[in-house]
């Protein structure tokens, strides 16, 4: 916190501001609050239950990076925590008529995506924290594995990128 406040300061009195020096400090104030509603909203927590869930919304990330390939339906991408099991959930929006709009929400198991050759080696392992399993799920995991493991994309896109991958042994985002 002493960081984001000393470089929050410069520009307001006078100090010269980096462009990537206020990008840092942006990213980091929102790790701080990421960790401050992951450890203090209640609303992380699942009712009438001692078990804690744990909940971080990553659908505007998502969005930046894969601005073409993303079903326009879906309104809410969470990664969601519990202590044994780490979970993607997916909220979607349906028009039924002029009146009504239905939302359906998955949350799928991720225990099956693999980080390593051991049996127990889960990419997203529920004993990092959440912060960390959401940031692999939006830095490392690639558009191959989203394809391959998600339902995040357009039927469309999945083939763009999937024959992208097959012909050029790349994504065009790795181009």
């Amino acid at each position: 916190m002493n960081a984001i406040r000393d470089m929050s300061n410069l520009g307001p009195h006078g100090g010269e501001v980096d462009a990537t020096d206020a990008v840092r400090v942006m990213r980091d104030l929102v790790d701080v609050l990421e960790w401050y509603v992951v450890h203090y909203d209640p609303s992380c927590l699942v009712s009438n239950s001692r078990e804690a869930r744990q909940a971080l919304e990553i659908l505007p990330q998502l969005r930046d990076e894969y601005p073409r390939y993303m079903w326009p339906e879906i309104i809410s991408v969470k990664f969601t925590q519990l202590p044994d099991r780490c979970y993607l959930e997916i909220t979607t929006t349906e028009r039924v008529n002029d009146y009504l709009v239905d939302e359906t929400t998955k949350r799928t198991d991720l225990a099956f995506i693999a980080g390593g050759t051991g049996s127990d080696d889960r990419f997203f392992s529920p004993t990092n924290p959440i912060i960390e399993n959401a940031h692999r799920f939006v830095s490392d995991f690639d558009e191959i594995s989203i394809i391959n493991c998600t339902d995040l994309f357009t039927p469309e896109a999945a083939r763009r990128l999937d024959d992208c991958w097959r012909e050029y042994g790349r994504t065009p985002s790795s181009a």
